[in-house]
């Protein structure tokens, strides 16, 4: 099997989220790779190590957090939430509408120019049409007056 695989298969058993079913299949092969069998090791050093330097927190800090927490003043979080925040929302919200106004109305007036100009185009290539089919037609006639004669220069 391979390392990587192996390695995943360790990183779930020490995250408790490997079946108890593949852990023998786990410690069979941990028996033949050596990679993976230091791995485990070092894995295992890791979560000594952190139990052992897990320390009990004192009672007192729990009443110490909570009377921190009642005695702190925050004026200016209070204010921005509720005075000046929602009137910067709403101010905000009146310009995007009025700018979306003033949007709309601009693209109504470019609209109408565009179709205007677009009738004065089909206009002008109608005429344009009309010119030239109005036009003699235009005969050409060719004459062979002189003989081309090629020769190979050898």
């Amino acid at each position: 099997m391979k390392t990587y695989k192996i390695k995943l298969m360790i990183d779930q058993y020490f995250d408790n989220e490997l079946p108890k079913s593949s852990e023998a299949f786990l410690f069979t092969e941990l028996s033949r790779n050596t990679e993976g069998r230091e791995y485990f090791k070092e894995l295992n050093k890791i979560k000594f190590a952190i139990q052992q330097s897990n320390e009990e927190f004192p009672n007192e800090l729990d009443r110490r957090i909570l009377y921190g927490i009642r005695n702190s003043k925050s004026y200016p979080v209070i204010f921005w939430k509720s005075k000046l925040l929602p009137i910067v929302s709403y101010s905000f919200a009146a310009i995007m509408l009025l700018f979306s106004l003033f949007m709309f109305f601009e693209l109504r007036v470019y609209r109408t120019e565009l179709k205007e100009s677009i009738h004065q185009i089909n206009h002008k290539q109608e005429t344009i049409n009309l010119l030239i089919n109005s036009l003699p037609t235009v005969q050409v006639e060719s004459e062979l007056n002189n003989k081309v004669i090629i020769k190979a220069a050898l």
